[in-house]
């Protein structure tokens, strides 16, 4: 390819970057250069390509070399920029960034801006988990969306040495789309980076590279990271009669949790296994239900995944060995607060009186989400009014109470729900739902009574200070082999 052939291509190719890097020739020039990465390119620019090549590839390091000097910090140690995908990053809408930081635009510093300063941060995410730490790391999620908006260099570290919970991690891994690449690795323990990298979220968080597969102290059994289906995936005619995403991830999980039992050589009934599905399917269908609240007819976006963990007794000093699993559901959309407007008007008016009645103590928006908690309650007014529906929060809940049975006060199963700035915790002594006499449907009000008349207990349904735009999933639960055991044969 002549060089005038390639003028023509770098010049097609700046008519894409931003207009800040566009105004910038050495800018642009490098990351066109760096994107191409091709050894033809470093002497493009030359007349005569034979006779200048020495020339043009000089004349290219010292571009490279300027501008890498403006970034040097005091300690005269260099960052190395990810370019061109940092050089060419443009900030565009995101409900779920916006929401957590609503600034973020007016904080933005544009790409070229930074690299003539020093900005560089350093983030510790310590206790990183919705289940045992809501509040606290939903900030760090804040924290870090804010510094993305002017920082060039984020050190990123996660100090944890066990991850329980993959929930936050799959919030990251939907926000860092969103963000500039700022983030490099910092310190991560070889548990944590095993479960990332084996639930497939190493790729989608970008903030570190595995050069040598990370190994974990115990086994680790995946369920590998499952994302909505984007729009117009299926293109032939019979795509409405094909399985849905939400059916075969459904059904791929139940399958996961199959062979995690199968390690003790137990297995989900029949009807268990239907009531897994069944719960996961209406679970991830409320998430494509619940859309942005801004947009009318707008489609929830939804990710899950899990992990289980066979921990050795000799290790541990337990008297039998045991599997610990954790799975998530994010969904990036409407609360269920915000779904419930939406809702019949028998349903609407049941959770205005549940409201009503605790508005001294409980926002109208955790009064609702617990509300929501209960069989029977949905959104859908057909469901509503055929007296179906609305039973999969409490039916997985159940599941999670049923398979991490056990005696040990500290192996007790945890279930979190967090929508908006409310937030349920289903643990002991409240992790079951309760028939009432006369009919078939589940209550959970999180009281001694287990009474809507009761206001449940605020250590298992609270208000955070910070605001999630959509709704968490976060289970984890310990198979205890021998006590199931023991209680099959009771």
């Amino acid at each position: 390819m002549t060089a005038s052939a390639w003028r023509k291509r770098y010049k097609k190719f700046k008519t894409s970057v931003p207009n800040e890097l566009r105004a910038d020739r050495d800018l642009s020039l490098y990351a066109f250069l760096k994107k191409e990465k091709k050894a033809e390119l470093q002497r493009a620019f030359a007349a005569d390509e034979m006779r200048h090549r020495s020339n043009a590839k000089r004349s290219y390091y010292r571009k490279r070399q300027k501008i890498l000097k403006s970034t040097r910090d005091p300690g005269k140690k260099r960052f190395n920029i990810k370019d061109p995908e940092l050089l060419l990053f443009k900030i565009r809408d995101s409900y779920l960034r916006d929401s957590l930081c609503p600034l973020y635009k007016k904080r933005w510093i544009p790409i070229p801006k930074r690299l003539k300063g020093r900005n560089r941060d350093h983030i510790v995410l310590k206790d990183f988990s919705f289940s045992r730490n809501p509040h606290g790391t939903l900030v760090q999620i804040r924290d870090l969306v804010r510094i993305s908006s002017n920082c060039l260099n984020v050190r990123l570290d996660f100090v944890d040495e066990v991850c329980d919970d993959v929930s936050p991690y799959l919030v990251l891994a939907s926000l860092m789309p969103t963000l500039p690449p700022v983030f490099s690795g910092g310190f991560i323990s070889a548990e944590v980076a095993a479960v990332i990298e084996s639930v497939g979220l190493h790729d989608a968080l970008r903030v570190y590279r595995i050069h040598k597969r990370s190994r974990s102290k115990y086994p680790i059994l995946p369920f590998k990271m499952a994302v909505r289906n984007p729009p117009r995936r299926f293109r032939d005619k019979n795509s409405q009669l094909k399985p849905q995403n939400k059916e075969m991830v459904a059904d791929r999980f139940c399958d996961a949790l199959e062979s995690w039992l199968d390690k003790y050589e137990m297995e989900l009934t029949e009807g268990g296994a239907q009531s897994l599905i069944n719960s996961i399917t209406e679970a991830l269908d409320n998430a494509e239900r619940h859309g942005r609240p801004d947009i009318e007819n707008s489609v929830g976006d939804w990710s899950m995944c899990g992990f289980s963990r066979l921990v050795d007794p000799s290790d541990e000093d337990q008297e039998a060995p045991r599997l610990e699993c954790a799975f998530a559901i994010v969904n990036v959309g409407a609360t269920i607060f915000e779904s419930l407007t939406t809702a019949d008007a028998t349903i609407k008016q049941f959770v205005a009186t549940y409201t009503n009645r605790h508005d001294d103590l409980l926002s109208p928006e955790l009064a609702a989400t617990v509300v929501a908690l209960q069989d029977g309650i949905t959104r859908v007014p057909a469901a509503s009014g055929a007296k179906r529906g609305g039973v999969g929060l409490l039916e997985l809940a159940d599941l999670v109470a049923e398979l991490g049975d056990t005696d040990q006060p500290e192996l007790q199963s945890r279930y979190t729900i967090l929508s908006g700035s409310s937030c349920l915790q289903v643990t002991a002594p409240y992790q079951r739902g309760e028939r009432a006499p006369g009919t078939q449907l589940r209550e959970l009000w999180f009281n001694e009574t287990n009474s809507a008349s009761s206001v449940p207990t605020e250590s298992h349904a609270f208000t955070i200070p910070e605001r999630f735009a959509g709704t968490v999933i976060s289970a984890w639960f310990c198979i205890d082999p021998e006590f199931l055991r023991k209680s099959m044969k009771v």
